[in-house]
């Protein structure tokens, strides 16, 4: 954990890989149907419209975006972020 920034990135420590992106893929994968398996459970009323974009599909086109990112920097040499 970045105690200065209070960020957690589980993979930063990971030894390389060539399967980094599956792994990667299939952990956040598991751990989002997980959260909108218990999401779907509550009570909620107020702002679930919102709640389920974010769930279902914004965390997917941040995801997208970032993969993005990576592929290109890779296909050009730059550092990845």
């Amino acid at each position: 954990a970045d105690l200065v920034s209070g960020s957690y990135n589980p993979w930063r420590y990971a030894p390389p890989s060539s399967q980094f992106d599956d792994d990667v893929l299939a952990v956040l994968t598991m751990t989002v149907s997980q959260a909108a398996r218990t999401f779907e459970e509550l009570p909620i009323t107020d702002n679930a419209e919102i709640l389920r974009n974010i769930l279902y599909s914004g965390l997917w086109s941040r995801y997208s975006g970032i993969r993005k990112t990576r592929v290109h920097g890779k296909q050009t040499g730059a550092d990845d972020e």
